[in-house]
């Protein structure tokens, strides 16, 4: 049914198959078992052929791999009847679980292989932010943003600004590039730490931990630089 209408209605919204019989598997709810998958929906979008995967419970170790697989399998099946290439496949579990037993094989798993699978290298321990990259350098070429704390300076700047030196006129300053050496999409300046990262932080720009952590760490070099007149350098990630 979902290949015929893949190759002769591609718009329609019926591409639905349904692994559950409501007369055997609920009217018996105490026997029997009800299958882990059940419900696939097609869809074309962009010339492409995408299926999503509603799971009732699947075992993350065991059963997601396989199931991963097999979805992909008959994605292509269904996408080739219909002379689509693949789109993305969407699998949504409602109960995700690991079982006690698989702790350990998990934990050995993560130890072999996830340091190799992250990418990272003795040189760059860091996930590249598709979002952009910031350079953080100490200016007086800048001013603050006008009315940036309408309802009052928050405490911990205050407890910040006292350690300033006395009419201080250099500012921190925060560029966000876009990937690959982009141009300039965004700029935050401010006279501490603090005063930068809430302008950063309270707007979601940047999207990774590990990413916003660093420009934190180099805020605070950058800060304490300017509070000791030393020379702020930028550290690699």
């Amino acid at each position: 049914m979902m290949k015929e209408l893949l190759k002769n209605r591609p718009d329609s919204k019926k591409m639905i198959a349904i692994t559950t019989d409501p007369k055997l598997d609920w009217s018996n709810a105490n026997n029997g078992d009800t299958p882990c998958l059940v419900m696939v929906l097609g869809s074309v979008q962009d010339s492409k052929f995408y299926l999503t995967a509603h799971f009732r419970s699947q075992d993350m170790v065991h059963g997601w791999p396989r199931n991963t697989f097999a979805l992909r399998k008959l994605q292509k099946d269904i996408a080739d009847y219909g002379g689509y290439p693949m789109g993305a496949l969407t699998m949504i579990t409602h109960s995700a679980h690991m079982y006690g037993d698989d702790f350990s094989l998990v934990e050995n798993l993560l130890m072999d292989h996830y340091e190799k699978e992250s990418g990272y290298t003795p040189a760059v321990h860091f996930d590249f932010d598709k979002r952009g990259n910031v350079v953080v350098d100490i200016t007086e070429d800048a001013k603050l943003p006008e009315g940036l704390w309408k309802t009052g300076v928050p405490m911990a700047i205050m407890q910040e600004l006292k350690t300033l030196p006395k009419d201080s006129k250099k500012l921190l300053r925060a560029t966000l590039y876009e990937p690959d050496g982009g141009p300039m999409a965004k700029q935050w300046v401010g006279r501490t730490p603090h005063e930068v990262m809430w302008q950063i932080t309270d707007w979601g720009y940047i999207k990774y931990p590990d990413h916003a952590m660093y420009v934190g760490i180099e805020l605070q070099k950058a800060y304490d630089c300017l509070v000791s007149g030393a020379i702020y350098h930028q550290d690699p990630a």
